[in-house]
């Protein structure tokens, strides 16, 4: 390189990164056009004059994650929840439903309309924050409540404490997840009264859903009102994950059968026009549902901790998959 080229690269750099000096001087005090400036800036990086380190400590690392899962799997947005492994799993539950609430109050507006739907991670998001902030935002359920389920929260009582603190307004579905037929689940969705959910599904600002296993173990929401012939038809068809009681196959399709035909819950595919579609989960155990999720396309955002994710990438064998170890 030219030793005039070289000195004007490395004295630019010192004005701009040392002297902390904004663009517009550098271009007035060495009289050439900003944009030359912002070029030149450009080529010291470039040239490695200048090398902009980051702190490489357990955070930096967590971010590096959380961007390559985020460019991976096309989302707007991921977070990573940063705890011990030796954490129980109830507490490592609790923590990213902390995230998960952080961020709701975070991207939350004065008239958002939120859609949730029931599971053990989004149950805790109840526990892990106290908001106490005032708004005119309303929550409503993404699907229908379970039966006499020993879940701790029904569905509607997520939304009414959630909503509660945000003074926000709780709207409910007084119906069970799935029906005995086709014929009484229309006659519900059909009613007046569901036509306001449905509108609010409409427009729904953010949702937020949890993601279960199919039939590896007992659904805790929904298996009461499932038949036998349903779940080994959903042995037949694969399905790999289960969300508002919507189920997906391996490749993140809708499996649309009897039992889906019966169900009362948002249209899944939907969730893609949400401008906050999230999905919260926590446990390797549910490495498989998640990567269902992920390849369905629904969700934009990803809060979950970083067994969890990992799983995901080594079960995918993602190739990059060692150096986030």
């Amino acid at each position: 390189m030219d030793k005039n080229k070289e000195k004007l690269l490395i004295k630019v750099a010192y004005l701009y990164y040392i002297e902390e000096k904004k663009q517009s001087q550098i271009s007035k005090e060495l009289n050439i056009n900003q944009a030359t400036v912002s070029r030149l800036l450009h080529e010291a990086k470039e040239q490695e004059i200048v090398k902009i380190e980051i702190r490489n400590d357990e955070y930096t690392n967590l971010i590096k994650l959380e961007r390559y899962v985020q460019e991976k799997y096309g989302l707007k947005n991921v977070i990573i929840a940063n705890h011990s492994k030796k954490l129980s799993e109830t507490e490592k539950c609790k923590s990213v439903a902390k995230e998960a609430a952080i961020h709701l109050r975070q991207i939350i507006q004065n008239d958002s309309i939120v859609g949730l739907a029931s599971g053990k991670t989004i149950e805790y998001m109840i526990e892990s924050t106290t908001v106490n902030r005032s708004t005119d935002a309303i929550f409503v359920p993404l699907v229908g409540a379970p039966g006499h389920s020993s879940t701790r929260y029904h569905v509607n009582a997520v939304v009414y404490e959630i909503a509660k603190q945000y003074d926000g307004k709780s709207i409910f579905i007084n119906a069970t997840a799935v029906q005995e037929d086709k014929e009484t689940r229309n006659n519900i969705v059909n009613a007046k009264y569901f036509e306001e959910i449905k509108a609010y599904w409409e427009k729904l600002d953010i949702a937020l859903i949890g993601v279960g296993e199919p039939y590896k173990q007992p659904l805790k929401y929904w298996n009461e009102q499932l038949t036998p012939a349903d779940m080994e038809e959903m042995k037949l068809y694969d399905a790999a994950a289960e969300s508002c009681c919507t189920f997906i196959d391996r490749e993140g399709k809708i499996i649309k059968n009897d039992q889906y035909e019966r169900k009362i819950g948002i249209d899944l595919s939907t969730l893609k026009d949400v401008p906050h579609s999230i999905v919260v989960v926590q446990s390797k155990k549910k490495a498989a549902p998640l990567t269902a999720i992920l390849k369905s396309g629904f969700i934009n955002t990803l809060v979950t901790d970083k067994e969890t994710i990992l799983e995901v990438l080594k079960r995918s064998k993602d190739q990059n998959y060692q150096q986030f170890q």
